[in-house]
């Protein structure tokens, strides 16, 4: 809502399925007394937000429908009214371009040039630099892509309110008891430069081998992108399992059981602190072994509470069940393949072409092979040494995750189909 001498606003905003935003319309009452809604913003998409469309459109006035722009069977098109982002690796908006090409002739030669419709530039934690900024018109997304508000300066993460000037958000972090090393009011663990901060949650995050203590170390712009392929808004990084070198489908149907815990754990705690609801769905995505892992937590907790999840797996050994010989699922033949697996939505597959773990796996007998066969919930993607020079076999394994060209890449993967809302995962 906003205030401009006797002219009260407000707005609504129109979303899909995933709480993206498609539409902001507008609610007032003009000078001659007569109400308005106009719809003044729609959002333009690939895999993210690329811009918007600034064309005002009114639907409502005075008591009746009277759409504005072109009107039932005309079509209208007018240049200079979508304006499409340029960011950085943190999502920050730094110019916006029309699709209005600006005219130039030189030396005889005709040439054309976008016309720039805003330009920022921002200080760490995100408060604009003075000088160091233009528009033409009222963009409304900025630093970390996230929505101002002109009038207090501020920036709405979801759950939070923040501001830029003082790096710090204006109330407690829900979720402070699980951090009693940072202030309740920080911003992305005070590493502004490099990380974001998340404002939602339920995708959970699962290490592969080795990575006990530290983790998956993911750039922060592939947390960005698996947020958007997944449509979930915050993610979970806190589970660890037991991972040495060599671990089979029997240790890791363990730590599937512990997975499992922590995610009904985790999920009761941040409802009861009002972070989510229960409309909200489980996503898992899950590193080498860590996928393997994640593939058998589907299976249990669809058997366990009758929910679906999505899943991404990155340069996971895979398990095709025409070949496998697991008995613990003596249907399909292996309790690691998707396929047969009622616990899962939608499966991505994602690795780079040059990773050969899958074959370390093989030939210590743990029957592995590049890609899924396919399946009807499993899509495969490969990433070409074009996109991330990783020429090693073993390299382009492990350096993957924290390659600063990963989150780029994952931009030309899709949206996920939504995974059904999870509840508050009861037993069956």
């Amino acid at each position: 809502m906003s205030h401009s001498g006797a002219v009260i606003s407000t707005y609504y905003y129109l979303r899909d399925a995933q709480g993206n935003e498609m539409c902001r319309y507008v609610k007032y009452t003009n000078t001659t007394s007569q109400l308005m809604y106009v719809a003044e913003e729609h959002s333009i998409y690939g895999s993210s937000r690329v811009g918007v469309d600034g064309r005002k459109d009114t639907l409502y006035k005075a008591g009746n429908y009277s759409p504005s722009w072109g009107g039932v069977g005309t079509s209208r098109r007018e240049l200079g009214l979508k304006y499409f982002e340029l960011a950085n690796h943190l999502g920050n908006v730094l110019v916006t371009v029309s699709d209005k090409p600006v005219y130039k002739v030189s030396s005889g030669t005709i040439y054309f040039q976008p016309e720039i419709s805003s330009a920022s530039d921002y200080y760490p934690f995100g408060a604009p630099i003075t000088g160091r900024s233009y528009s033409s018109m009222e963009y409304r997304f900025g630093f970390n892509g996230k929505e101002g508000d002109n009038e207090s300066e501020t920036q709405d993460y979801g759950i939070r309110i923040y501001d830029g000037r003082l790096g710090r958000f204006l109330s407690v972090d829900p979720l402070a008891k699980m951090y009693p090393e940072l202030t309740p009011y920080q911003f992305a663990s005070n590493t502004a430069i490099q990380a974001i901060d998340l404002e939602g949650l339920e995708a959970f995050f699962v290490h592969g081998t080795t990575q006990t203590q530290t983790g998956v170390n993911f750039t922060a712009g592939a947390v960005s992108q698996f947020k958007r392929i997944t449509g979930n808004s915050k993610v979970d990084d806190k589970f660890r399992w037991n991972a040495p070198v060599y671990n089979d489908s029997k240790m890791r149907k363990v730590a599937a059981e512990e997975l499992v815990a922590h995610i009904v754990e985790t999920r009761a705690q941040v409802m009861q602190s009002g972070e989510i609801t229960e409309n909200e769905s489980v996503s898992l995505i899950g590193y080498s072994h860590g996928g393997n892992v994640s593939v058998q937590a589907a299976q249990m907790l669809n058997d366990k509470y009758g929910i679906k999840v999505n899943l991404i797996t990155i340069g996971i050994p895979a398990k095709n069940s025409a070949f496998g010989t697991d008995s613990d699922n003596p249907v399909f033949g292996n309790s690691e393949d998707p396929q047969g697996n009622t616990g899962i939505n939608s499966h991505f597959h994602i690795r780079h072409v040059n990773d050969m773990v899958w074959k370390v796996a093989d030939a210590a007998g743990d029957k592995s092979y590049p890609y899924y066969s396919n399946e009807p919930t499993t899509r495969n993607f490969t990433i070409p040494s074009s996109s991330i020079n990783l020429n090693g076999p073993v390299n382009s394994h492990t350096d993957l995750p924290s390659h600063w060209n990963f989150g780029r890449t994952l931009q030309d993967v899709p949206i996920m189909p939504a995974a059904p809302a999870a509840g508050t995962l009861e037993e069956q």
